[in-house]
């Protein structure tokens, strides 16, 4: 992200580096205004976890569908 911009960004929860939710902290300290959209299968995790953030997401699996 310091080297290139994104109109969106995509993570996941589980990544081998570190912790989605490391991820948005530190993005949300550097990039105020980048969009992000989290994917989880854990749902429940999800919903408690990002209430303190403005940041929308997907439960997996993902139905395109819907």
């Amino acid at each position: 992200l310091v080297e290139n911009s994104y109109d969106i960004v995509f993570t996941d929860l589980s990544m081998p580096r570190m912790s989605g939710f490391q991820l948005i902290q530190k993005m949300q300290q550097q990039f105020l205004q980048q969009p992000i959209i989290v994917m989880s299968a854990h749902d429940d995790v999800l919903r408690q976890a990002l209430g303190t953030y403005k940041i929308d997401y997907l439960i997996k699996p993902i139905i395109f569908e819907e």
